[in-house]
């Protein structure tokens, strides 16, 4: 398990139907209100990655305000993806309510596997 550290993260654009804007936002938001992160990277030009995003707005809804997605695309935010140390697209980073890297998986993730970690850390729809 890692911190993920607050100070590289400040410029990324996110997705996600809360206020804050950048990940340095959702983290502290999180921290603040007990939320689950998930961290999606990849990328338009990603078949994987599209794909992703019907199970991660599937996620989104089933697990409504236990969870927020930020959702980071890697060729327009090269600095954050290389400070998040991703080598592969699409990437998923769960982070704890404490703000810990719980674990991350890279490829395709389906939504009965995401489920599962999310339980295993404690989350359920």
């Amino acid at each position: 398990m890692r911190i993920i550290p607050i100070l590289l993260i400040a410029l990324a654009v996110v997705s996600c139907s809360q206020n804050p804007k950048t990940v340095e936002d959702q983290i502290e938001y999180s921290k603040k209100k007990g939320k689950t992160i998930l961290i999606q990277i990849g990328a338009d030009s990603c078949i994987p990655c599209v794909e992703m995003k019907d199970i991660l707005q599937r996620v989104k809804e089933d697990y409504k305000d236990k969870i927020i997605i930020i959702d980071v695309n890697s060729p327009k935010e090269k600095e954050l993806v290389q400070k998040l140390s991703i080598s592969k697209i699409p990437t998923q980073i769960f982070i704890d309510k404490k703000a810990n890297e719980y674990g991350r998986h890279e490829g395709y993730f389906s939504y009965e596997e995401i489920s599962h970690t999310l339980k295993e850390m404690g989350v359920n729809p």
